[in-house]
């Protein structure tokens, strides 16, 4: 894992709450948990927001603290004491103390993204005393504790050393509410849980239950529950293949549908593209990006033909290089995400058919294209696997199949 961009507009997000979080510090335990939560809300666009935190967000004192959190994401010098006054008028006027004493309201709040990713950056950042208080605090809430040891769980395979995953590990007893065991060789065991150091320090885990079943296991929401889990797919791709863009919409309708597959994993999925979006003022993929906030994506599709796209104004942050289309933005935020936190899963597709006639072809922008496909090599600037196909039917059958491995993996 990569120590995050300091311009990377998720982590300057992550950051700022932090830096509230750490203001509570001098609050009780209660005042840092009930503020993590409203952040982890606020972190969410509103219109991705489930319909019983789109109200939480809509309050007075809570839109007070979203306001504090773009001033200090923004760099500005804003004192403890003005920070601790903010968050405590949020959390009462928001009742979220109230709100979390019921299980539906936790399954919400334990299924955000932006609440799991939280815990994962306070302990990549080692904000210790953060996240001892939100564990100590999260073992009040039964179903929040649950949904939280799944999906920490499933990312402890990401971390890249072994001191980042022996933290998670030990997060994972506190969480059941059980003492880590540490052993002296380069194996440690933590009960249910086992991390084996790899090579260059990397951590290798393995789950397992002690006697064949968990003691307490992860509560899931039933298939026909009104609290299903949201994943958000993300779909990059210039207009050259926007009939590839329409199926990925067509597969996702098919699997929302009761008894397919994404009902039978108890999910409901949703596509979000740069349509989604509403007009504003400013730099366009800015205005999009802001809206379809990158901490949503649970999976990103990326394709391309012989068309790269437009440039968009925005740089790259970590080369200061001007991006070339829209889609090589939203490529590239999500592939430092994943280098950072292992999210959003990342599927990228090519189209290899020559196009009706040589007119169709810009070679500047074809040449662009040729140019991305390389740097998926061993020695690339952003090496990965990415799948070939010629015509959109063959795209089509070969996203569905994909995508249902993949949520076979994430349900």
């Amino acid at each position: 894992m990569s120590d995050p961009s300091p311009t990377s507009s998720s982590n300057k997000k992550q950051d700022a709450l932090l830096r509230v979080l750490k203001a509570t510090t001098q609050l009780s335990a209660q005042v840092t948990f009930y503020a993590a939560a409203l952040g982890a809300i606020l972190l969410i666009p509103g219109a991705q927001l489930p319909p019983a935190l789109a109200v939480v967000a809509g309050g007075v004192g809570v839109n007070a603290l979203s306001s504090l959190l773009e001033r200090v994401a923004r760099g500005e010098d804003v004192a403890d004491e003005e920070i601790r006054r903010q968050v405590q008028a949020a959390i009462n006027e928001s009742k979220i103390a109230e709100l979390l004493t019921r299980d539906e309201f936790q399954e919400t709040i334990a299924q955000l993204r932006s609440w799991q990713n939280l815990l994962k950056y306070t302990i990549f950042r080692s904000e210790e005393t953060i996240i001892s208080r939100l564990v100590e605090q999260s073992q009040q809430y039964t179903i929040l504790v649950n949904e939280l040891r799944e999906s920490i769980a499933e990312d402890l395979e990401k971390l890249a050393t072994r001191e980042q995953s022996e933290k998670m590990l030990a997060l994972l007893q506190q969480l059941a509410g059980e003492k880590p065991v540490r052993h002296a060789s380069s194996q440690t065991s933590y009960g249910d849980y086992n991390a084996v150091a790899g090579p260059g320090g990397t951590a290798n885990v393995n789950i397992h239950y002690h006697g064949g079943e968990p003691a307490s296991p992860p509560i899931r929401p039933a298939p026909h529950s009104q609290f299903r889990r949201r994943l958000s797919i993300f779909v990059a791709s210039p207009g050259d293949v926007r009939d590839e863009r329409e199926r990925v919409h067509r597969i996702v309708e098919e699997m929302n549908q009761p008894g397919a597959l994404a009902d039978q994993y108890g999910l409901t999925l949703q596509v979000l593209d740069w349509r989604n979006a509403i007009p504003g003022a400013g730099r366009p993929e800015a205005v999009i990006l802001d809206q379809l906030q990158l901490e949503s994506w649970d999976i990103f599709i990326g394709v391309l033909w012989h068309h790269f796209g437009s440039p968009t104004g925005g740089q790259d942050p970590a080369t200061g290089r001007f991006y070339d289309s829209g889609t090589e933005e939203e490529f590239r935020l999500a592939y430092q995400a994943w280098q950072e936190i292992g999210h959003p899963h990342i599927l990228t597709y090519r189209r290899t058919a020559a196009p009706a006639t040589l007119n169709d072809i810009d070679p500047e922008q074809l040449t662009k294209v040729q140019s991305f496909w390389k740097e998926f090599g061993p020695d690339g600037q952003h090496p990965g696997l990415f799948q070939q196909y010629e015509t959109p039917d063959n795209f089509e059958r070969r996203v569905r199949t994909d995508l249902t491995k993949l949520l076979a993996k994430l349900k």
